[in-house]
């Protein structure tokens, strides 16, 4: 049995890597095990994607990453929280990501702090945390003193669920890249405006995944899919630059005749490269929508983004339906999430025994594809950019469908936040 919720806080700065441009937001091939330190500062860590297991108790787990030539430091952990086989939380479950110069220990380059209350939802746990090694950047982020200089960083990841048992945990390690000189056009009012995903191709039935790593690939056209209550599904859409996404589902599809016997809260969230929410809403495309008890009327519900551009990053203008962070982050070519979330409506409903409800889900992708910016190093050389529709491996190009494992972004948001918390969906396995 999975759930899943996200707790997202705010983080800092980013600059550039000396590697291809599109490589912050591509495959990690490796998966690698990986054990954590119980005291001092563990071992060293490079970038990739670490799976690892985190105790219960609080007790605090450590590693190093070394700086190198690294412009900054991004550090992303998600957890699976459980409790046996319950659907929501029954005590608060906590994870504390810091990040420390190992040249001034007493000092903190950044710490944040992901929680999960009593009655919510069960699941996934996303928490990110980060260092730049320069004052600023246009994520109106920020680092001082040692954390500038530092040789290494120190990661102290600090866990207290439910018991004295471990819970399975995911790190992702990794820098954003930057761009100078033409970055590219900056997208209309126009651009922002809400779009709904038509019936396409039949492209058969679809099972998605059950987190960000194992999200099914869709491709534009129409999919059918059943889907338990109180579960999330989730998918993954490749993205270029200049192409925005337009995502509609309806549940149960129109002329069904299928009703549920409790209310059921229906959802699909869409998320950046950065794992940064990026759902909008127009005045006929609502996100959310609520099938009613014993109501076999169809409901349509779906999302959709601006077109792929890096000069977003730095658009800070309300105007249309794809603002503020759903415009900012929409900003990296790579893969953009769907996540369909069908959950009670209260958590005193029953589910066992309701039948899974079918769907339909309308894919949509338009725009004209472009070459993207100059991506540049630390000291300011141009790095080469793959071609449009192909991604940065770190070491040449790949068009990438089949790789199976996606690097954890980092969600930088531009405003630093005390915490911004919300939870999606739980995923349940037969």
């Amino acid at each position: 049995m999975r759930r899943f919720l996200v707790t997202a806080l705010a983080v800092v700065t980013a600059l550039a890597p000396a590697a291809p441009a599109m490589a912050a937001n591509d495959p990690v091939l490796g998966r690698t095990t990986a054990t954590l330190g119980s005291s001092g500062n563990g071992p060293e860590l490079g970038l990739d994607s670490y799976r690892v297991s985190l105790p219960d108790d609080g007790s605090p787990r450590t590693f190093t990453v070394s700086r190198s030539k690294l412009p900054n430091l991004r550090v992303a952990v998600v957890t699976d929280e459980r409790e046996g086989d319950a659907l929501f939380a029954t005590a608060t479950h906590t994870v504390k990501v810091d990040i420390d110069p190992t040249s001034a220990p007493d000092n903190s380059c950044d710490s944040q702090t992901s929680t999960l209350n009593t009655d919510q939802p069960l699941g996934l746990m996303l928490t990110m945390a980060g260092s730049a090694t320069a004052p600023k950047d246009d994520r109106d982020g920020f680092a001082y003193g040692e954390c500038l200089t530092t040789p290494s960083w120190k990661v102290t990841i600090t866990h207290k669920g439910v018991g004295s048992g471990t819970t399975p945990a995911e790190i992702d390690l990794f820098s954003e890249p930057r761009a100078a000189g033409n970055t590219g056009p900056k997208v209309t009012e126009a651009q922002r405006s809400a779009i709904s995903a038509p019936k396409g191709k039949d492209n058969g039935t679809v099972t998605g995944g059950t987190a960000f790593l194992d999200a099914t690939t869709l491709t534009p056209g129409s999919y059918t899919l059943s889907q338990k209550i109180g579960t999330v599904q989730t998918f993954r859409v490749r993205l270029t630059w200049g192409q925005r996404l337009a995502v509609t589902a309806q549940a149960p599809p129109p002329g069904s005749n299928i009703g549920r016997p409790i209310d059921i809260a229906a959802e699909l969230f869409l998320r950046s490269p950065q794992r940064v929410d990026i759902t909008s809403s127009g005045s006929d495309t609502y996100a959310t929508t609520s099938l009613s008890a014993n109501n076999t009327e169809s409901k349509t519900f779906g999302s959709f983004t601006a077109p792929v551009e890096y000069t977003n990053r730095a658009n800070t203008e309300f105007k249309g339906d794809v603002t503020g962070n759903a415009l900012q982050y929409t900003s990296e070519a790579g893969w953009y999430y769907v996540l369909v979330s069908l959950m009670p409506q209260s958590k005193d409903d029953k589910i066992t025994g309701v039948p899974d409800l079918p769907m339909t889900l309308n894919v949509a992708v338009t725009g004209t594809p472009h070459a993207g910016p100059d991506y540049v190093t630390t000291t300011g050389a141009k790095v080469a950019q793959p071609a449009a529709g192909q991604m940065s491996l770190g070491q040449g190009t790949d068009t990438g469908p089949k790789i199976p494992w996606i690097r954890l972004l980092l969600s930088v948001i531009a405003i630093a936040l005390a915490a911004a918390a919300f939870w999606w969906a739980r995923r349940r396995t037969a």
